[in-house]
């Protein structure tokens, strides 16, 4: 099973990988939420909007520290276990809240091999 996408330019000026996907409750699966996700290998792990976590009326199981790019803390947040779909592909994870976009980080992309054609602005998970 494999997901191919393009670059896009919707949250930001440059182009970046990004992927369309969708979170799903862990036990009410007819409650989901489609989204635009950036793929971020430099995030550790998938962020959550706050507004999905709100729509899919998930409750937190734990909290995070966060850290920027440089390791400074920047505080906590709450983790939610949810369910997310990239075409055929699906992942149960812990994701991080996040009062911006969706980021899908290594927890997913480590389990996949991931593509990136800069210059094609295409990437590809398998």
């Amino acid at each position: 099973m494999s997901a191919k996408g393009t670059y896009s330019t919707r949250y930001y000026a440059r182009a970046y990988p990004a992927v369309h996907i969708k979170f799903v409750h862990p036990v009410y699966p007819q409650l989901s939420d489609e989204t635009e996700a950036l793929i971020d290998s430099g995030a550790s792990g998938t962020l959550i909007p706050q507004s999905t976590v709100k729509k899919l009326a998930l409750r937190a199981i734990n909290e995070t520290i966060m850290k920027d790019y440089q390791g400074n803390i920047t505080g906590k947040k709450p983790v939610y276990y949810v369910t997310v779909v990239i075409d055929s592909l699906i992942f149960n994870v812990n994701a991080a809240e996040t009062e911006g976009n969706a980021i899908i980080g290594r927890d997913i992309m480590n389990k996949l091999t991931t593509t990136l054609y800069g210059k094609q602005q295409k990437w590809e998970m398998k």
